[in-house]
């Protein structure tokens, strides 16, 4: 009896402890939801760091902000225009920033507030047109915007998916189809599909994808030795931890194989304030051979402290077991 109950009490300290290593129940950070954004050129696509800093305090001091997070940039007429969810008065909106160098940048104003939440910016061009799919999941619909003017006019071009609320909508265009990878209120991830851009959506033959901790969209798709890998937002200690990448192994409008492996891939600068904490976004463009970024993170060491939440981990774990088996639903009571 002795031994059972030895063994018994031995399993679950492993149990706990494995569980731990992958999503901790305890941890270190500044406990605040407060971001900053940053840009960088680099030759190797995975050194990546804060090179050109932007923070919400800089941009306090031009206008009222909390903070700004989700970073995306496009190179138009041979300027770069950076979008960044700005953050006051308990919204977000869509705001931007142009820069000639890519290191110094200068604040445009605020261009989308619309009355629900926004962020996520994701700008793009697409026949000739630029365009943005931010998250607009408050309003309960996926919206398209268009540039009448770029960069500071847009209007709604189409609503292209209706009665949905979902978060970071990524888009991928791939031999002649459109993709929208998302995820639910319940960290399912579901997948979109159509052959126009502006009309025809419905949900992928092999929606859903997966489930947890490593499927909400982090940033733009990139495209690096002949494959397209996603940004997720890995989310170890808390949310916004690091960004990870997904690798697409096979994507068509009738199929879809996703790698289980995901490598772990922008994690916090413990000696950087603004980033010591949290990273949870990352664009990265190859433009004339090099490889342009801009990053989001969280932190100042001056307000960590030790943070306890075990039922977090053992629900995150949970979902990996679940998504391991296929099984893309974890009771509500849970969450």
């Amino acid at each position: 009896m002795k031994k059972l109950v030895i063994g018994f009490i031995s399993f679950v300290i492993l149990t706990l402890l494995i569980m731990h290593l992958r999503h901790p129940m305890f941890y270190y950070y500044d406990g605040e939801d407060i971001w900053s954004v940053a840009s960088g050129i680099t030759n190797d696509e995975n050194e990546i760091f804060p090179q050109t800093i932007i923070s919400y305090e800089h941009v306090d001091s031009i206008t009222p902000t909390v903070f700004i997070a989700d970073p995306f940039f496009i190179k138009h007429d041979s300027l770069f225009y950076l979008f960044v969810e700005h953050f006051v008065n308990d919204q977000g909106n869509i705001a931007y920033f142009v820069s000639d160098d890519f290191k110094n940048w200068k604040f445009g104003g605020v261009v989308i507030d619309e009355p629900f939440h926004m962020s996520f910016p994701n700008v793009f061009e697409d026949n000739g047109d630029v365009y943005m799919l931010p998250e607009a999941g408050a309003s309960g619909n996926v919206i398209l915007y268009k540039a009448l003017s770029f960069p500071d006019k847009w209007v709604r071009s189409d609503t292209l998916i209706r009665n949905v609320r979902v978060k970071d909508p990524a888009l991928l265009k791939k031999d002649g189809f459109y993709y929208i990878f998302c995820v639910d209120r319940k960290h399912v991830q579901h997948v979109y599909v159509s052959n126009d851009l502006h009309k025809g959506w419905h949900e992928h033959p092999a929606s859903p994808t997966g489930l947890g901790n490593y499927k909400r969209a982090g940033g733009r798709f990139i495209f690096k030795h002949g494959n397209y890998y996603l940004p997720v937002q890995g989310c170890e200690h808390d949310y916004g931890t690091s960004v990870h990448l997904i690798k697409i192994e096979k994507i068509t409008n009738r199929e879809i194989e996703i790698s289980r492996k995901n490598i772990r891939y922008v994690t916090p600068f413990a000696d950087m304030k603004y980033f010591c904490y949290g990273v949870h976004q990352l664009d990265m463009q190859k433009i004339d051979g090099r490889y342009y970024y801009v990053i989001d993170g969280r932190g100042d060491p001056e307000k960590g402290k030790l943070v306890f939440n075990v039922r977090a981990s053992i629900v995150k774990n949970l979902m990996d077991v679940l998504d391991y088996m296929g099984i893309y639903n974890i009771p509500s009571f849970l969450y």
